[in-house]
């Protein structure tokens, strides 16, 4: 079966995932046999590679550029079994950057100043007690459509993207650092409570 996974029409391919997927109310010791044997099948079919589906040529290019061996499997239905058993994909060797089309960079002088003068903000309303100006790197991504990110809080580090300047620049500093202080996420109340108090703050 999984030799027909490289592409033959079978039954089996063609019946839907529920055929090779474990019961949901099945217990744990028979989701844990059931996974070693599809692993175990899997290497003996196809040794240490790992799979892709056949939409996934992003990916694809990214994981044989690092060298491993990909087999790209084209029924999607039945990869979603796959992956619970554990079989290893493209996606376990990308980083969400390289997903992303990302490329982490350098700050620009400007992004360091822009968070900088929000956190001067921040201090002055006393907003953030015992914490320490977070580090700021810059990115670079390739546009998405209806999906512009301007900038990202993660481990501790506001990133902006290179190409952000002005109000804008300085807008998006404010809401990643926002992030930084708060540990929020967007469109939360604790988000929304910090930038009104800093703007109460600011006005009064």
């Amino acid at each position: 079966m999984l030799k027909a996974l490289l592409g033959t029409d079978t039954v089996e391919t063609e019946s839907g995932s529920h055929e090779i997927r474990t019961s949901s109310w099945a217990d744990d010791s028979v989701k844990e046999r059931r996974s070693a044997n599809w692993l175990a099948a899997w290497k003996q079919c196809y040794g240490a590679a790992i799979m892709c589906e056949d939409n996934q040529e992003e990916l694809y290019n990214i994981a044989c550029k690092k060298g491993y061996n990909v087999i790209v499997l084209k029924y999607r239905m039945i990869n979603r079994p796959l992956i619970e058993y554990g079989i290893p994909t493209v996606n376990d060797v990308t980083s969400q950057d390289e997903k992303d089309e990302r490329t982490i960079t350098p700050p620009s002088f400007e992004a360091i100043d822009a968070v900088k003068q929000v956190w001067d903000w921040v201090e002055a309303a006393d907003l953030a007690p015992g914490k320490d100006i977070p580090k700021v790197k810059g990115f670079d991504e390739r546009m998405k459509a209806e999906s512009d990110t301007l900038g990202f809080f993660r481990d501790e580090v506001v990133f902006i993207r290179n190409d952000v300047g002005g109000d804008l620049l300085l807008e998006t500093a404010l809401e990643e650092v926002t992030h930084a202080v708060t540990g929020a996420t967007d469109n939360s109340r604790d988000f929304q409570t910090f930038l009104t108090r800093l703007a109460v703050r600011w006005l009064k």
